[in-house]
C-alpha cells in the first residue's frame, strides 16, 4: 500500500515543480529588472506571478517532500531566497 499521495502521480509533480520553479525564478528577475516608477503596470504583473508561483512551489515542496527529498529541500531553499531577496529589496 502506497505511504504517500506523491507516489503514483510523481512525474505531474516533477512538471509541475518545474513549472513554478521557473516562473518564480523569472518573476523574481522580473521585479529586479522593471522600475516600479514606469507606471507600466508590468511590475503588478510580475508581482501576482511571484505570489502565484510562491503558493504553487510551496505546496508542491510540501507533497514531495516524502517521494524526491532532494526536490523538495531544492524547493524549500530557493522560496526561501526568493522570499527574503524581495522582502529585503528597496521600496521605490
Amino acid at each position: 500500500m502506497s505511504t504517500s499521495i506523491a507516489d503514483s502521480h510523481r512525474g505531474l509533480l516533477y512538471v509541475l515543480f518545474c513549472l513554478f520553479e521557473t516562473l518564480l525564478v523569472a518573476s523574481v528577475v522580473g521585479l529586479f529588472c522593471i522600475d516600479p516608477r514606469s507606471g507600466s503596470g508590468i511590475d503588478a504583473g510580475a508581482g501576482v506571478t511571484f505570489w502565484f508561483a510562491f503558493v504553487g512551489l510551496f505546496t508542491v515542496s510540501f507533497m514531495l517532500r516524502r517521494a524526491a527529498r532532494r526536490v523538495a529541500v531544492i524547493g524549500w531553499l530557493s522560496l526561501f531566497g526568493a522570499f527574503w531577496s524581495i522582502a529585503l529589496s528597496p521600496v521605490v
